[in-house]
């Protein structure tokens, strides 16, 4: 029942304006990609401790991460 009255909710938020650039990225983007995080710190609300702090780490374009 909760899932019904989820997607009922859902269903009356406004929808998001269209975004589109004047100046499209080229069909073949991203070539390369890559994520770099320096000292994140992550906690599971305002309040709560930090269960990292100080984390670095570097993931690299079409490298797979479980």
């Amino acid at each position: 029942m909760i899932s019904v009255e989820r997607v009922l909710e859902y269903s009356k938020l406004d929808t998001e304006e269209n975004l589109e650039s004047d100046e499209p990225p080229p069909p073949t983007w991203p070539e390369n990609g890559k994520i770099v995080a320096r000292h994140a710190r992550l906690r599971y609300g305002p309040d709560l401790p930090w269960v990292f702090h100080g984390l670095d780490f570097v993931i690299n374009g079409r490298e797979k991460v479980s």
